[in-house]
């Protein structure tokens, strides 16, 4: 899968500060509809998140398609519906015509990250959080029985890593699933072997999962793609 991170606040640097840059910069990078999106929103740190969401997506949508010139962004427009079964999922257009790969894009404090799948029929996750300390009531929600005993000797900075890990790989897993907080973390163990993860639930996804986690930074970075989802049928965990 391909995949791409930015940092919001070096985005933020050049649309936060003077204003006719501002315009440039978004009249560049965004649709006329996503232009007066960006434009209703009234929380600052929102409106940064949704824009750093699209240009590092749109970045991926450029390189896959092989877009250049200086309204290569201006031509995708990347859309999430507000309501419904997909609600918040992403997917794009390049020059009105639907794309053809699946879209994942997550945020976290000063960073955003997208991923593109390889080939049509690829469904893609990811997540990106901060690698800090949390309380161990979240374990009850986000680890199984047999990941809870496997953590229960660590403590600090291995603790806080190591449920960060897990808990990266199964948001994606649930957005690659396309069925979001429906997706039952203590049903799902995962095993590490390095960057790779490995899915374990009462039915197994087999080889149509790729899953890997890696660190950038204080954060980690959770991906996901399931090979085909014609394959997974009525799976559901």
């Amino acid at each position: 899968m391909m995949r791409a991170h930015l940092s919001i606040g070096a985005l933020a640097a050049l649309i936060d500060g003077e204003a006719a840059r501002a315009r440039r910069c978004l009249a560049l990078w965004l649709t006329d509809d996503e232009r007066a999106r960006y434009a209703r929103f009234e929380v600052p740190k929102r409106r940064r998140d949704w824009l750093a969401g699209r240009i590092v997506a749109k970045e991926l949508v450029r390189r896959r398609h092989g877009l250049a010139g200086n309204d290569a962004l201006r031509v995708i427009a990347i859309e999430a519906p507000d309501a419904g079964v997909h609600r918040g999922k992403p997917s794009y257009r390049v020059a009105g015509a639907p794309g053809p790969f699946d879209l994942s894009i997550s945020h976290c404090r000063d960073h955003a990250v997208a991923a593109l799948a390889d080939a049509h029929g690829e469904s893609i996750g990811i997540d990106i959080e901060h690698v800090e300390p949390r309380d161990e009531s979240l374990d009850e929600h986000a680890l199984t029985r047999e990941e809870r005993d496997a953590l229960a000797q660590l403590d600090g900075n291995a603790r806080a890593l190591a449920v960060t890990q897990r808990w990266v790989l199964k948001e994606a897993l649930a957005k690659a699933l396309g069925i979001g907080m429906q997706l039952d973390f203590r049903r799902v163990t995962v095993e590490l072997a390095g960057v790779h993860a490995i899915f374990r639930t009462d039915r197994s996804l087999g080889d149509i999962v790729r899953a890997r986690v890696d660190r950038a930074g204080a954060f980690c970075v959770g991906a996901v793609a399931l090979g085909s989802m014609s394959r997974l049928g009525a799976f559901r965990i």
